[in-house]
């Protein structure tokens, strides 16, 4: 009897250690990933120069766009929007962002971001530390960085590792961009 109802507190003691156990996210390397340059305008004059990688897995719904931003009062941000794509109607419908980060090997800094969440769900992320400019530059550019994030509608954290830099035009049109702030 003893060893009956040892077992059995073991089992719910293993059950229940289970069940509170933190889920770890399995890195992604997506099957589509697309930079492009944007840039934010006041007057014809850039006021942020912004290089945007869309993220996409097929057949997989999500889709999340992340933005490396530089602001012409210096300051560097990322920017996380996600979203669920029907990809038989292209129609997309997005999602609220809880919580993101960007790492790389050179750059594993999670608490040098201001996080902010838009009205939109947008997680808006500027970075506090000045020292660490070129090296979160340096990252993004140099390319084989993971954008971790998590959505508020699935409490599981989502890792896609973008194993591929920006393409030398979206590099040179960034730099142009930065010049024209100056």
């Amino acid at each position: 009897m003893r060893v009956t109802v040892g077992i059995a507190i073991t089992a719910i003691a293993s059950s229940v250690l289970v069940m509170t156990a933190p889920a770890y996210a399995t890195p992604v390397v997506p099957k589509s990933v697309e930079f492009t340059n944007d840039k934010i305008e006041e007057g014809g004059k850039p006021q942020a120069c912004i290089v945007t990688v869309t993220i996409k897995n097929p057949p997989a719904s999500e889709v999340v766009k992340f933005q490396f931003m530089v602001f012409i009062n210096g300051r560097f941000a990322f920017m996380v929007t996600a979203g669920d794509m029907n990809w038989s109607d292209m129609s997309l419908v997005a999602k609220r962002v809880a919580d993101a980060d960007f790492f790389a090997e050179a750059f594993n800094h999670p608490n040098v971001f201001d996080k902010q969440i838009t009205t939109e769900g947008q997680l808006v992320a500027f970075l506090i530390d000045s020292n660490l400019r070129f090296d979160f530059l340096d990252a993004f550019f140099d390319g084989n960085f993971s954008v971790h994030f998590r959505r508020t509608d699935i409490s599981d954290e989502r890792i896609y590792e973008i194993a591929q830099q920006p393409g030398p035009y979206i590099a040179a049109d960034f730099k142009t961009c930065l010049d024209s702030m100056k």
